[in-house]
């Protein structure tokens, strides 16, 4: 191959030494790649090269798509201020409040939105879902309250167990788990359930061993929303709208696995809000709070209930419930699966 056949011109090899230095490197598979035994020059394909510069361009493209939409605009708007904020070492109190007011006016009418659509699921299926997900929740704090305060205070751990459920809600939250700390909490409306003939906890325990299988056979229900969780958080439901929204804020490129963008500050901004974590080997982002349901199953006369979650970016597992004079109660939790 002749040199001048995959030849990078000064202004395209400019812009590639800026992303080699902040990709730390760069693996190009497929392309020519030549290297001059003399000079030790780097060679690319060009239609490589601007694929990866279209990647990099690609967040600041989204950004500027969304400051044209009506919907978006505050968010833009309110995160540009943050980012110059975080430059400043003694911070502007005015641009402080200006930030404030141009993220609320985002979220409260997404919460307008969310109210609107939780008004609407009322029915009794949809009230059992969200009673047995409460049940879970407050089960899963518990929990937790009981395995950290073992972790930091094994001391007095017998004195400081059976405190108030409030006061186990603020010792989690002061020991900085960030999840915790978010305004909202945010999930889908849409829950897949099954029903499995079972008298027992325990058979039905046996008859779901698996939170994908037989996911063909669900059927798909709207669940009634908390007004708030047991957490004190007020709900949002991640709509396909604002999911978008959402995508096109955090720089999420269908085209390609990882955001390649200021993610990290992003999610920083957007923690007093709501809570947004990286999916999975990085394929874009879940907006959907923790635990957030997978599925459900219920017995005949649903009086039993498995509830699937995940718990983080890559785990989750089964609470199992029972319904004791009308009130569900989560008795047992298991990590079963990782991603």
């Amino acid at each position: 191959m002749e040199r001048g056949a995959c030849f990078v011109g000064k202004c395209f090899l400019k812009k590639i030494v800026i992303l080699l230095i902040a990709l730390g490197g760069l693996l190009v598979t497929g392309c020519a790649v030549l290297t001059n035994g003399l000079s030790g020059s780097l060679y690319i394909e060009s239609s490589k090269v601007q694929q990866i510069i279209d990647k990099a361009e690609y967040p600041a493209k989204r950004m500027q798509e969304l400051k044209d939409d009506p919907v978006g605009a505050p968010l833009v708007k309110s995160y540009e201020m943050f980012a110059a904020l975080m430059e400043q070492k003694n911070m502007d109190s005015s641009l402080v409040d200006s930030m404030r007011l141009s993220r609320r006016a985002f979220f409260e009418p997404w919460k307008r939105v969310s109210d609107s659509i939780c008004n609407s699921a009322s029915g009794e299926l949809s009230l059992e879902i969200r009673a047995v997900y409460e049940a879970a929740f407050r089960f899963g704090i518990e929990s937790d309250y009981d395995y950290l305060l073992k972790e930091q205070d094994s001391l007095h751990y017998e004195e400081r167990k059976d405190v108030s459920f409030e006061d186990k809600v603020e010792f989690l939250k002061s020991s900085g788990l960030g999840e915790m700390m978010a305004h909202f909490f945010v999930v889908r409306q849409d829950v897949p359930y099954f029903v499995k003939p079972a008298k027992t906890l325990n058979e039905l325990e046996t008859l779901v061993t698996s939170p994908w299988e037989e996911r063909e056979k669900y059927k798909v229900t709207n669940m009634a929303c908390m007004e708030k969780n047991p957490l004190g958080q007020e709900t949002l439901v991640l709509t396909k709208e604002y999911s978008t929204l959402l995508d096109a804020f955090m720089g999420v490129d269908p085209k390609y696995a990882f955001p390649f963008s200021d993610s990290n500050l992003k999610e920083d901004f957007l923690m007093v809000a709501i809570s947004v974590v990286s999916r999975h080997w990085g394929h874009g982002f879940h907006y959907e709070s923790f635990p957030a349901i997978m599925s459900v199953v219920f017995n005949e006369n649903r009086t039993l209930a498995i509830l699937n979650v995940m718990g983080s970016f890559n785990t989750g597992g089964f609470y199992s419930l029972e319904k004791r004079d009308g009130v569900w109660k989560a008795v047992a939790h298991k990590n079963t699966w990782i991603m």
